[in-house]
């Protein structure tokens, strides 16, 4: 399915500016994705939001949207409830979770503040012992993970891939000693949809929130929450609106599946985008492929970043996601990425670790990698 390189490139002009590797924060926007969006303006500014008319488009950009989150995810679209992000996911389960003083969560060394934030919001509000396994660097990170489960557990909140090293962490197994446990599993999806082959129900975890705007390329402010079948209905919906209930049917029920727990009223530009860059990636890349490309992109990646005098990778060996970490002898991070952006090349720090961290698209060309390596052999 993938199509030649120049051709992909063509389509991401922010990709042909800059070598472009920070997806793991934003990916470059489609050309189509922002089409749509400006289409979308466009016709809400001559033709207005509302009427009937205009109502039933709205309905179906959501719809669409969820369509093209659930293909990313290898899911039925009823499975996805649409959200602002992954953070606006990871809290939608959290708050809807009865908790008690002394409950426990187990957690990894490696998580964001999108997941860490809402649990150090859990135990500031109901004494809630958050555990947490050293994964990051972990010679087995399964055993670090299933060594925190125990009899006190209600849940295990973890990330797919730690977005420090690219490390795949065992979902299908850890969700395997949690429920032998009885404890849902909640995944921080962030690094995982769009930059690995990801199919949450063949994992075997209850809950997976993920973004549009890093590897899937979309704009900011559109996320996803998947839960598994009749999780659903397992906590409360945290954040009722009009989405929550289908309120043209007599008594005003839940929506069934996971759309009952859509988490916020949604940019229609946005929506929109969003399904133009999974268009895109669909016809221009495709999923698997897209996928296994990445891993070349890596692999090549750190063949080059090896022959760099001085650097030090601080990343997983093999089987990781398209993220590669490292240090410069004598260079702090922030020193390393300003002199990185000043050759155009766009990269990242880490908070909490002095790393400068590349996240490897399939946009990123042999010529890109050659530039990373020179600007970092520069004086």
């Amino acid at each position: 399915m993938l199509h030649d390189l120049a051709t992909v490139r063509s389509g991401m002009p922010a990709a042909r500016r800059a070598v472009y590797l920070n997806a793991g924060t934003w990916g470059p926007l489609p050309t189509r994705a922002a089409d749509a969006m400006r289409a979308r303006i466009d016709g809400v500014e001559s033709s207005g939001r509302i009427g009937s008319a205009g109502y039933a488009e709205f309905a179906r950009l959501r719809e669409e949207a969820r369509a093209a989150f659930a293909e990313s995810m290898s899911s039925a679209p009823e499975r996805i409830a649409l959200t602002h992000s992954t953070s606006g996911g990871v809290n939608l389960v959290l708050g809807g979770l009865d908790f008690e003083a002394g409950d426990e969560i187990v957690t990894t060394d490696n998580e964001h503040a999108g997941l860490l934030e809402p649990l150090a919001a859990l135990a500031r509000r109901h004494g809630v012992v958050v555990r947490v396994a050293e994964a990051l660097q972990a010679s087995d990170p399964l055993d670090a993970i299933v060594s925190q489960i125990g009899p006190r557990t209600r849940l295990v909140a973890l990330s797919h891939v730690l977005w420090a090293n690219g490390r795949v962490l065992p979902l299908r197994e850890v969700a395997e000693a949690a429920h032998g446990a009885g404890a849902p599993v909640l995944v921080d999806g962030a690094q995982g949809v769009g930059a690995i082959d990801v199919s949450p129900e063949a994992l075997g975890v209850d809950a997976y929130a993920g973004p549009g705007q890093k590897w899937l390329c979309g704009p900011n402010g559109i996320g996803f929450l998947w839960l598994a079948d009749g999780f659903e209905q397992q906590f409360e919906v945290a954040a009722g609106s009009y989405y929550t209930r289908d309120f043209r049917s007599e008594g005003a029920p839940f929506w069934p599946g996971a759309r009952r727990h859509d988490g916020a009223s949604l940019s229609s530009s946005g929506l929109a985008g969003l399904t133009a860059a999974v268009g895109f990636r669909r016809e221009l890349v495709g999923w698997s492929e897209g996928a296994a490309q990445m891993a070349e992109v890596r692999e090549r990646c750190v063949g080059v970043l090896a022959e760099v005098p001085g650097l030090t990778l601080q990343a997983e060996s093999a089987g990781a996601a398209p993220l590669v970490s490292f240090t410069l002898d004598g260079r702090t991070a922030e020193d390393v990425v300003e002199q990185l952006e000043q050759a155009g090349v766009l990269a990242r720090t880490l908070p909490g670790l002095d790393w400068v961290r590349v996240s490897l698209g399939y946009w990123v060309s042999d010529g890109d990698l050659e530039r990373l390596a020179a600007a970092l052999r520069a004086p």
